[in-house]
């Protein structure tokens, strides 16, 4: 039974990695025509798009608190002992496993600098079971391991990280990677479940608005013999991460929010994975399967799978799909052209030459005033910006003045100076604590407001590069003798559309212009999660889109994640702050219990002007909003002058077509007809493979669990 299981695993990466061996025959074809039509910009995409596609790698991080297994998890899916495990907290800087040919593993030291090491030896490196070792981890950025394992050669990268209760350097180093990762594994011990960092994880690092990049693996569970004492555990640690997370969106957003019952519903899918990755691991190692099986590693294997894949693998067949659907249209409309163009008199073209150019310069006038829209409407966010810091730091002034009006003292316990000391260490502690909270909730809820207004935006600019897709496509059936149009290529690219419109839940999809599809519904998923959340979105999307939705939304993969190296730097500068206060500079001793709580407030509120007048908190803001403008306008000039510069070249080539000799005519017909059937077989070679996609977009559910 674990061979069948592993068949299917295997199947569906290696099903995943044909379709995009396919889709990439698929652009390298379309970039062939585009050339030979004279189309360089589009040649230009489907090129940059097929290399894009080729280096397309998921990464999967695991995460968890150190002595929860979480390197065996990890060797367990590679099915050979290569993440460095040891008793005491063992990775102390961030190890990326890869597939290579032969073993290898490269050193990527903080100052720039690589060196390669033997396999074996990487433990040396990369952690803290030695002071020696520690000692070098301190100097070392990552390390990359390249092993020939079958798991990572399905094009799957493994990110092993620091455990999340080690020190802060390993938080950090934990925490930044979160963002850029298509699966979080996070590893739990049925031995002792879901402590306090781990629940600090889920509610205030986790980006919790994108909770089904989550999978919960609970480690050691053939330590808990009873299948009841399982159940119970599991449903247990299932309820307490679900409240922690339900509890953090009620604070950052409310009950009566959206992206509260948003959050809820995806919640109620939540599966926990009990296994035992030891015996995960000794099973593959000794040819044993039968153990493998009952290590519960397969079900993991196979959510991970279908995670990969069926959700986040269908996002970029889709959009790429879109890429070679608006290729083929453009190409249609190019060959389309050219072919009426030869039965026109020169005078004739020189006329519709005239009008054509005319209405090109219109469209430059028309996207300069759309860059112009954007860059006003940036002005406009960052004001607003600006408004809504100035209201969280009022709130943080309150909501510590609300904590220390009841922070027990106790006036005895401090009368030492050892008591004193204890004292000071526990006040900054809790400090720190309530302030990283207040900026985390803070960060979340601009981040909603920053992806509320540029989906806004979004639609806008939708409707712009629609409109001018729509009038080049006009203008050019203008130019057009329909009595010479040949139809091949339509078929192709009709099919290919309406698959798309099934897919996304939207029959709007059209050849005409240059494609349209679901952009609404990736624009909704964006607002709800930023980038990643787009695949949700993406899959229930109704609304009518441009083939520039896609590259939009694409273009804001960088949107404003938790910057959780500026909360932990402002939430330090508070404390450093508050323990040079002139709460220290007084007999303690002397103070009443009010009076000390009345200091250590007036401290906090001191601390948080210094903070106002250091604008760290605006200038990190402002520099998501210029990021994302930035971003849009970019996509706008690019999209748009694709379309445009398109329009010219294929007047150039007229015009070069009708100034050759008239007996060139009857081949040049031929010629365009043959690269007419081409687009055709290429939108053929399409359908089945989004026939693929839209199967296994519609089984997304969860595989396993409990």
């Amino acid at each position: 039974m674990k061979e069948n299981a592993t068949e299917n695993m295997e199947m569906g990466y290696i099903g995943y990695q044909e379709m995009i061996a396919d889709i990439t025959s698929a652009l390298e074809s379309a970039g062939e025509v585009m050339t030979q039509l004279e189309l360089p910009r589009q040649a230009e995409q489907a090129g940059e798009a097929a290399v894009r596609l080729k280096s397309h790698v998921f990464s999967v991080g695991i995460m968890g608190e150190f002595k929860r297994g979480k390197s065996t998890v990890i060797n367990a899916l590679l099915g050979e002992e290569i993440a460095p495990a040891d008793v005491v907290p063992a990775s102390a800087t961030l190890n990326r496993i890869t597939y290579g040919l032969e073993p290898r593993a490269t050193i990527v030291y903080k100052d720039g600098h690589r060196e390669e090491v033997p396999v074996d030896r990487i433990a040396e490196y990369v952690t803290k079971i030695t002071e020696g070792a520690a000692a070098t981890a301190e100097l070392v950025d990552q390390a990359v391991v390249e092993y020939p394992c079958q798991f990572c050669q399905n094009n799957v990268e493994i990110i092993d990280t620091p455990g999340l209760n080690d020190d802060e350097r390993m938080d950090a180093i934990s925490e930044e990677v979160i963002p850029r990762l298509d699966a979080v594994v996070l590893v739990l011990s049925a031995s002792s479940p879901f402590s306090k960092s781990e629940a600090e994880f889920v509610r205030n690092k986790l980006m919790t608005s994108d909770v089904t990049r989550l999978i919960v693996v609970v480690n050691r569970i053939d330590t808990i013999f009873s299948e009841r004492d399982r159940t119970r555990l599991l449903e247990s640690i299932r309820e307490k991460i679900v409240r922690e997370i339900l509890d953090r969106m009620a604070a950052i957003h409310g009950e009566d929010s959206r992206i509260y019952h948003d959050t809820k519903s995806k919640l109620s899918d939540i599966r926990l994975y009990p296994l035992s990755a030891i015996q995960a691991l000794i099973g593959r190692l000794e040819n044993q399967p039968e153990m493998v099986e009952k290590s519960g590693i397969l079900a993991f294997e196979e959510r991970l799978r279908r995670l990969l894949t069926q959700e986040r693998g269908v996002l970029e067949i889709v959009r790429v799909s879109g890429i070679i659907t608006s290729l083929i249209a453009e190409g249609e409309n190019a060959i389309k052209l050219r072919m009426s163009a030869l039965e026109m008199s020169s005078e004739e073209f020189l006329k519709n030459q005239k009008e054509a150019e005319e209405k090109i310069r219109d469209f430059r006038n028309g996207k300069k005033a759309e860059m112009d829209r954007i860059r006003r409407k940036g002005t406009e966010i960052r004001k607003r910006m600006e408004g809504i810091v100035e209201e969280k730091y009022a709130d943080l002034e309150r909501r510590l003045n609300e904590y220390f009006s009841t922070y027990p003292v106790d006036v005895n316990a401090i009368e030492s100076e050892t008591g004193q000391k204890h004292f000071q260490n526990t006040a900054r502690a809790d400090l720190e604590k309530q302030v990283k909270q207040a900026l985390s909730e803070y960060t979340e809820q601009i981040n909603v407001f920053l992806r509320e207004s540029i989906g806004d935006e979004c639609v806008l600019i939708q409707e712009y590069v629609g409109s001018l897709a729509n009038q080049i496509t006009i203008l050019s059936e203008k130019m057009q003798n329909s009595s010479v149009l040949g139809t091949a290529g339509v078929v192709g690219v009709d099919a290919m559309s309406n698959l798309l419109g099934v897919f996304l839940g939207s029959n709007v999809f059209s050849a005409t212009g240059l494609g349209m599809f679901g952009l609404g519904g990736m624009i909704e998923g964006y607002r709800a999660a930023g980038a990643k959340g787009a695949v949700t979105g993406l899959v229930g999307g109704a609304a009518a889109g441009t083939m520039a939705g896609f590259a939009l939304v694409g273009a804001l993969g960088s949107v404003a994640f938790l910057p959780f190296a500026l909360i932990t730097g402002l939430a330090g500068t508070l404390g450093g702050k508050f323990l040079t206060s002139t709460i220290w500079r007084r007999d303690i001793q002397e103070k009443k219990a009010e009076e000390i709580r009345s200091d250590l407030k007036e401290a906090a509120v001191q601390s948080i002007r210094n903070l106002r007048e250091q604008k760290l908190l605006e200038n990190w803001a402002q520099e998501q909003v210029k990021t994302q403008i930035d971003g849009l306008m970019e996509q706008v000039e690019q999209e748009s002058e694709t379309m445009i510069a398109g329009m010219e070249d294929t007047l150039r080539a007229i015009a070069a077509d009708i100034a050759k000799a008239s007996q060139d005519k009857e081949q040049r017909m031929e010629d365009y007809r043959k690269l007419e059937q081409k687009l055709k077989g290429i939108g053929d070679r399409m359908v089945p493979i989004l026939k693929r996609a839209e199967m296994a977009g519609s089984q997304t559910q969860q595989a396993g669990g409990v």
